[in-house]
């Protein structure tokens, strides 16, 4: 019975076009011959011209042992550079989600921790996106500066085919020229004529081979030439990513710095309105101790004219049971109001101590 790793390599080769490249890859580990199917110049280089279009000229699909290096390159960046381009579209949303917790009071230290390092990873993701980008750049300079070598070298080639040519083309008229004075030798020398006949025969269709030799090394080396065109354009594309790329890292550093200086007007703002608590505090206080003054001398009156007059008007008794109900209504309210004003004094005094503690992150 046969089995799928009997089949031919061309069969194979069919086969594994029609699989995604995660099941190429996985395919290699099951035996050699999948391997060595997997591995095959000519499969990656279709799956190259299928994926991106400006290199889809099914006649010149020269034999080369990079397409399978380009593939994974412009594969992994495409998928590195969209992942990034996705993180930073998202950063608007999650500013705003983050600007939303900051109106929370439960919920603004752990936000205000959070906001230095989410920014911190976010640059250093383009950073990192970037120097792949540049990585995959300078890959395909190098594999273009080695094309541009071997078309040097077939340039060379051809120069030498021509000269040959043109030898060939000398020594051509040379036995023509023999044969046309073997022609009006006598009859003896027929033979010989045959033989530079048949000689001259050959010499054309020598020299017919070796023009279509030049045609076609002409013809690979025009070729080539289309395919370093191409992976200009590719490298050019490449140039406008990373500028891309460095506009969107300078627009989050520059928002990095605005959200800086925010944090520093409202650490500025906790300094001033622990201060104005701290005056009303104050002046509270003070109005307090004088009221509290007022009402003892009031009281110790009251006192001196019970202790000198033996009777006293029922109104007078009335008064100093309001006096006195009075100061404990006023000691009550004040003892509220100067715990409610250390607990807002407690509560700048944690706001300030976590403002410095952003700055210093920052």
């Amino acid at each position: 019975m046969c089995t799928i790793a009997a089949l031919p390599e061309e069969i194979l080769l069919d086969i594994f076009l029609c699989l995604d490249t995660p099941d190429i890859i996985k395919a290699q580990s099951v035996n050699q011959s999948f391997n060595r199917v997997a591995s095959d110049d000519r499969l990656w280089r279709e799956l190259l011209l299928r994926r991106y279009s400006e290199l889809s000229d099914a006649d010149d699909r020269p034999k080369t042992s990079i397409w399978k290096k380009i593939y994974s390159v412009m594969n992994r960046m495409e998928s590195s550079i969209e992942s990034a381009l996705e993180e930073v579209s998202n950063l608007e949303q999650q500013l705003e989600h983050a600007k939303g917790l900051l109106d929370r009071s439960n919920q603004t230290i752990r936000v205000l921790e959070n906001l230095p390092d989410m920014l911190e990873r976010e640059r250093d993701l383009i950073e990192r996106e970037l120097r792949e980008s540049q990585q995959s750049k300078e890959f395909l300079q190098t594999a273009l500066r080695s094309q541009e070598r071997h078309l040097e070298v077939q340039q060379i080639h051809w120069q030498q085919m021509e000269e040959k040519l043109v030898k060939t083309t000398v020594r051509l008229q040379q036995l023509e020229a023999s044969l046309n004075e073997a022609n009006t030798r006598e009859e003896d020398q027929t033979v010989q004529m045959r033989n530079l006949k048949q000689e001259n025969r050959e010499m054309r269709k020598e020299l017919s081979e070796l023009r279509g030799v030049v045609y076609s090394e002409q013809f690979q080396t025009n070729k080539i030439a289309r395919e370093n065109d191409r992976k200009e354009r590719v490298i050019v594309k490449l140039d406008a990513n990373l500028a891309e790329k460095t506009r969107e890292l300078e627009n989050t550093r520059e928002l990095m710095e605005r959200t800086v200086r925010e944090e520093r007007s409202k650490r500025t703002q906790l300094e001033r309105n622990m201060m104005t608590l701290n005056q009303q505090l104050e002046e509270n206080t003070d109005r307090f101790n004088r009221q509290s003054h007022s009402m003892g001398q009031r009281q110790q009156t009251l006192e001196k004219l019970i202790k000198d007059e033996s009777q006293v008007n029922g109104e007078l008794k009335k008064e100093l049971k309001r006096l006195e109900r009075e100061m404990k209504r006023t000691k009550e309210k004040h003892e509220m109001e100067v715990g409610r004003m250390k607990d807002i004094l407690i509560k700048s005094n944690q706001l300030k101590a976590l403002s410095y503690n952003i700055m210093a992150k920052a």
